[in-house]
This record gives C-alpha cells, structure tokens and sequence, in this order.
C-alpha cells in the first residue's frame, strides 16, 4: 500500500508539474498578448496623433484658402459696384445729352414751323396783292 501511495503521490507530482509548465506557457502567451496589445496601443495612438495634427493643419490651411476667397470675393463685389456706378454715370450723361439734343430738335422744329407759316402768311399777302 505504500508503494501505491508513493505512486499515487509520484503521479500527482507529475500532473502538478505539469499543470504549472502549462500555467508558466499561459502567463508567457499571455504577456506576449498584453505586449502585442500595448504596441498596438502605441501604433493606434501614434496613427491618432499625426490623423489630428493632419486635421489641425488641414483646417489651419482650409481657414487661409477661405479667408483669401472672401477677400477675393469682397474686392470682385467692389470693382463690380464701382464699374455699374461708372456705367451708370456715363448713362445717366448720355441719356442727358440726348435729352437736350432732342429738345434742341424740338426747338429748330417749333421755329422752322413758325418761319414756314410767316412764310406762308408773306405768300398769301404777296399773292393777294398780285
């Protein structure tokens, strides 16, 4: 009976030495993950770091392109109200021009027609008179 039990403890012995190889081989697969991890970890946050150091220029660079575009923007609606206020005066002094041209018509009209009917009433008098 006690070499049985010997053999039972040698037994137990090997199982349990076993048990803890396997426990050592878990621990080491285990911090092999958990440093596999930590690099991940580090990849990921070093991948997040440049992504907002990207986004901070691209928003930077986004903020000088449309400040330009405005400025661009305002100058175009400045030279294009300054153009129509220049065309507008030049319009405005042509269309006065015409104005005067035509009253200036109107007056030669009005006189030539009173020369013609004193011409016409000299006509009748001479003819009268004949």
């Amino acid at each position: 009976d006690v070499h049985q039990l010997i053999h039972d403890w040698t037994l137990k012995q090997d199982d349990f030495q076993a048990a803890k190889e396997e426990f050592a081989r878990q621990m080491e697969s285990t911090a092999e993950q958990k440093e596999a991890l930590m690099q991940g970890l580090q990849d990921s946050e070093a991948q997040l770091e440049h992504v907002v150091k990207s986004m901070a220029s691209l928003r930077a660079e986004f903020g000088e392109r449309h400040a330009m575009l405005e400025e661009r923007l305002s100058r175009s609606q400045n030279r294009v109200a300054q153009e129509i206020g220049e065309q507008r005066v030049r319009t405005e002094s042509r269309l006065h021009e015409l104005e005067e041209a035509v009253a200036k018509e109107e007056e030669v009209e009005d006189a030539v027609q009173r020369n013609m009917e004193h011409v016409e009433n000299r006509l009748r008098g001479v003819s009268r008179c004949l």
